[in-house]
């Protein structure tokens, strides 16, 4: 059978979710459609990337692997996510993120911002009391914020083991079995890549267990309003459904890509949105994403910020400014400075590898680690990149170590597979080299526009970077750094009186 791309396989999605009753996903009272759906498209991404090699990691997989990873870290010292010292107190506003997040460099030294929530919590400084709650497990760094946070790490671990003992024979039923039959009766193309029956029962079943624990979190909170970042996880289905159930509305803050092609954004079926796992409402970084999410939920939910980052303080900026760019310039003396970002799979594309052998003499190349990239992957990173590369021509550095924004101020040119510092760089006017078909496809339009370039093979990369015109700067993307929107207290009021 001929494989499809991204944009065929998504559109078979669009047709299975109009033939089917997405309502019948539903096990004790949570709606696990937009669950199942993110892990079929995951599942197919995989096998995507992989081209011939069938020998690529499954999502099934993931989840023993993240919870391998987070057993692992207590050996090597990192019990700071196990014991919060942080109590549950009383907040108007819940704030539920992760600890990758927290890369923005701060005035109080070993501590930083989260890259995302930050601004909204200094929106609501004076005026409403907040409270921070953030899942780890994926990423294991120790990173101190500047707001004192409640670590959800031993929580986890006592929730989890809990879920074991929920029997799959209770909560699943006839209903949801025949119409997952019928999911996978829906397409020929499909039913390779849907979820087996085990891997949905275990997430079932940890969502399950993790939405008593999301009770108790917002009983004591008693917030009025709850922020959060990635909703499709099950810790995240477990504090949206409970939110809502106790008439709390939920808003999802923009956390990466939205486009025609994401899993968790990319629905045109309005019915979606009236689910319990899917957010209230939805705040964004710009139009683009904005047009996507306008195709199924009601305007009045989606809200686009002209500044939702928080920027690095002036003194750190300059003391990072000094340090870290002081050697990186001298390294790369009249040479063009190349940002490489790579992807959450913790892999690096070969074509990346040959063009930084074959490039010394015209390019300095740094390579930026993804955010939830583990100190274990890390590691593992560093020693390919060391083991492969044998110029001397670039460097290596994690998330929290440079803010993004100085990073982009110094560049000429980044290059990339598919991320979405795609447009965090057309903010600062620096164009983008995508490598990888999915970033052709995820950002299509741009590529036709003009202002990124698709470069699928060595040869084609190399003449961009041996190129001038490829560095020549644009005008500024409005479309990129604004949009619609009112007051953000009255966005906000709104949707706590409404619900």
């Amino acid at each position: 059978m001929k494989e499809k791309n991204l944009e065929e396989f998504v559109a078979i999605l669009h047709r299975i979710e109009n033939e089917i009753d997405i309502n019948n996903f539903k096990v004790c009272g949570i709606d696990y459609w937009p669950l199942i759906r993110t892990s079929i498209w995951m599942n197919y991404r995989q096998s995507y990337l992989s081209g011939n090699n069938k020998s690529f990691r499954v999502v099934e997989n993931d989840f023993i692997r993240k919870l391998s990873v987070f057993f692992r870290s207590f050996f090597t010292g990192n019990m700071f996510y196990l014991f919060g010292s942080r109590k549950l107190q009383k907040a108007e506003v819940l704030f539920f993120g992760d600890v990758s997040s927290l890369r923005v460099a701060s005035n109080v030294q070993g501590c930083y911002s989260d890259y995302f929530l930050d601004p909204l919590i200094e929106n609501f400084k004076g005026n409403r009391s907040v409270f921070i709650i953030r899942q780890n497990f994926a990423f294991l760094r120790p990173v101190k914020g500047l707001h004192n946070y409640y670590i959800i790490g031993f929580d986890f671990l006592l929730y989890s083991f809990k879920s074991l003992f929920i029997s799959e024979k209770r909560i699943i039923s006839a209903e949801f079995i025949q119409d997952y039959n019928k999911l996978v009766g829906s397409s020929e193309y499909l039913k390779d890549f849907i979820p087996s029956p085990k891997y949905l029962f275990r997430h079932i079943r940890m969502t399950h267990s993790f939405s008593s624990l999301m009770l108790k979190y917002l009983k004591q909170i008693d917030p009025k309003v709850v922020f959060l970042t990635h909703y499709n996880g099950h810790l995240s289905t477990s504090i949206i459904y409970t939110s809502k159930a106790l008439g709390i509305p939920v808003v999802d803050v923009q956390h990466g890509v939205i486009n025609q092609l994401h899993p968790s954004y990319s629905y045109l079926n309005q019915n979606v949105y009236k689910l319990n796992s899917v957010p209230n409402a939805f705040l964004l970084n710009d139009k683009r994403s904005y047009e996507i999410l306008a195709k199924w939920v009601p305007l009045k939910r989606i809200y686009v910020m002209t500044k939702v980052r928080v920027a690095p303080n002036e003194a750190s900026r300059f003391n990072l400014e000094s340090s870290f760019f002081s050697s990186i310039e001298k390294m790369a003396f009249r040479r063009k400075l190349v940002l490489i970002t790579l992807s959450w799979e913790d892999r690096i594309n070969d074509l990346l590898i040959e063009v930084v052998n074959k490039s010394s003499d015209i390019a300095y190349f740094m390579f930026r680690l993804h955010p939830s990239t583990s100190l274990m992957y890390e590691k593992k990173l560093r020693k390919i990149i060391r083991n492969q590369i044998y110029s001397d021509n670039y460097h290596i550095h994690c998330a929290k170590e440079l803010s993004l924004e100085l990073i982009l101020e110094k560049i000429d040119i980044h290059v990339t597979e598919c991320s979405t510092v795609v447009l965090e760089a057309l903010k600062f006017r620096r164009k983008s080299i995508v490598v990888s078909q999915q970033g052709f496809e995820y950002y299509k339009d741009l590529v036709h526009s003009g202002v990124l370039m698709y470069a699928p093979s060595c040869l084609e990369l190399l003449n961009y970077l041996n190129d001038e015109t490829t560095y020549r700067l644009h005008s500024s993307m409005s479309d990129f750094d604004s949009g619609p929107g009112n007051n953000f207290d009255l966005f906000i009021n709104g949707l706590e009186h409404a619900e």
